[in-house]
């Protein structure tokens, strides 16, 4: 008996909601008040419960008009896919656009709000509402669009210029409010910078930056495999010089994902110099392991809404974009010292057969020589080492003094980068490294001042090295034999 009660007691509470439901949603339909007034806080909930009606009364759609305040888009299909009037050459995003027509076809209501209304001014909707035309083989659709609800989830709308008011989700609704820099293609390649293998960069009255991965280099190759670090080497400005991933990937490309198209400009300028397009200010590539491609042309630049943008185009199209001009300083601001190392010549002992030194009158050949068990061979736990015996100048040297002089030789770094200076006087000085793969790098000194060599490293750049430092290298050349 108890069990029955309590079933028919919930029954009753049932049945009573269902009723409170019917007369809240009866009096929405019949009174006719506009959603975010009195009535707001008790009916919004009440539509959240209702599934939409589809309401569309065409199937498919051969093409269609979008007019509000970012102007008028006009689309039509051709093929299985569809095309911008005015736009034809522009890359568009063909899902955007689908999806747009997909709205018409779908088009539905979540309730009607009133039948008939007399007024459709209280809803936001008028002359100047933004409205969307659609048109395919079985007749046309418009939709105007009003107010948006005050809980921002629905959005007011008639059709065909009828009475009825209807509400539709407000995220569907917004469709009809893009423009062209809605439905263009953005889409770039996301670099890896963990992975980048390619980086060239030019701008004008600045020397260029060209990095890449190079495994086979003889320069890098080593300290690349003893390192783990990737084996990215310089070739401008300045050659063969090793750079270290890390620099690169955190002062050059830490913001590289936020590079990407902004506002759309234009798509088929007629005078690329109005946008500082005809001669590029800047140019970045980049490439990844990944296969990740990026082509970047930056031009003259200009402050809308007190943000300071800058023209640019990407990957060789011909659409111009806008982007924040701070996110180019990286690029801007790149100096060729900020990522390498500053070592003249990095080499891994075991890649050299030997090195002549030489400055002035002063000649000093050192030699590895692999004599009886003395030779490059992997120990118990499998490292490989190298137990050369080493000579200078014929003389044997012990290990345990030669480590730290050739320390000294390979760590001999740099103070300064300049540019070219025309070479003037006689060599000075010159460390010339022959490599086990029978490869030569030779590092020249020149006189620059009282104070420093300079050493070139490329056609377009000098570096100053101390003439203190480079004597007492050879100073303690001499001391060890």
């Amino acid at each position: 008996m108890k069990k029955r009660l309590i079933a028919l007691c919930a029954a009753v509470a049932a049945l009573a909601v269902l009723i409170c439901v019917y007369f809240a949603a009866t009096k929405v339909k019949q009174g006719g008040d506009k959603l975010g007034e009195e009535s707001t806080e008790s009916t919004t909930s009440l539509l959240q419960s209702f599934v939409g009606e589809k309401i569309a009364r065409i199937d498919a759609v051969d093409s269609y008009k979008l007019v509000n305040s970012k102007g008028t888009l006009s689309v039509h299909r051709k093929g299985d896919e569809y095309e911008i009037e005015g736009f034809e050459k522009v890359k568009t995003s063909q899902d955007v656009l689908k999806s747009i027509a997909d709205l018409f076809t779908g088009i539905s209501s979540v309730r009607t709000i009133e039948e008939n209304a007399a007024d459709l001014s209280k809803y936001g909707i008028g002359e100047i509402s933004p409205y969307g035309e659609a048109i395919g083989k079985d007749g046309k659709e418009t939709v105007r669009l009003g107010d948006i609800s005050t809980d921002g989830k629905y959005r007011y709308f008639v059709l065909d210029d009828k009475q009825d008011v209807y509400i539709m989700s407000a995220t569907g609704a917004g469709y009809l409010e893009y423009g062209i820099d809605d439905v263009i293609d953005k889409t770039v390649s996301k670099i890896s910078k963990e992975r980048i293998t390619y980086c060239d960069i030019k701008q004008k009255g600045k020397d260029e930056i060209l990095i890449e991965y190079d495994a086979d280099n003889a320069v890098v190759k080593n300290y690349a495999d003893t390192s783990g670090l990737a084996a990215l080497v310089m070739k401008k400005p300045m050659e063969n010089m090793i750079v270290y991933p890390y620099n690169l990937q955190n002062e050059l490309l830490g913001n590289v994902l936020s590079v990407k198209p902004g506002a759309f400009v234009t798509a088929d300028p007629s005078n690329l110099a109005d946008y500082g397009l005809a001669e590029p200010e800047l140019t970045v590539e980049l490439k990844d392991g990944a296969g990740g491609e990026l082509y970047l042309e930056a031009g003259s630049s200009v402050k809308i809404e007190n943000t300071d943008q800058t023209y640019v185009r990407f990957d060789g199209r011909s659409e111009i974009f806008l982007m924040e001009t701070r996110l180019l300083e990286p690029f801007k601001n790149a100096e060729a010292k900020d990522f390498i190392q500053p070592f003249i010549a990095l080499h891994t002992r075991s890649d050299v057969e030997n090195i002549l030194l030489a400055y002035g009158d002063e000649k000093y050949t050192v030699e590895f020589k692999t004599e009886g068990d003395n030779k490059i061979a992997p120990d118990e736990e499998g490292v490989v080492r190298d137990k050369r015996n080493t000579y200078i100048n014929g003389t044997k040297v012990e290990r345990s003094e030669f480590t730290d002089f050739y320390e000294a030789v390979v760590g001999l770094s740099f103070d300064d980068i300049v540019a070219p200076v025309p070479v003037s006087g006689d060599l000075k000085a010159s460390i010339v490294y022959t490599l086990s793969d029978n490869s030569v790098d030779r590092v020249e000194f020149y006189d620059y001042d009282a104070n420093f060599f300079r050493v070139k490293k490329g056609e377009d750049t000098s570096i100053l090295v101390s003439k203190q430092d480079v004597k007492q290298l050879i100073e303690y050349a001499k001391r060890l034999i």
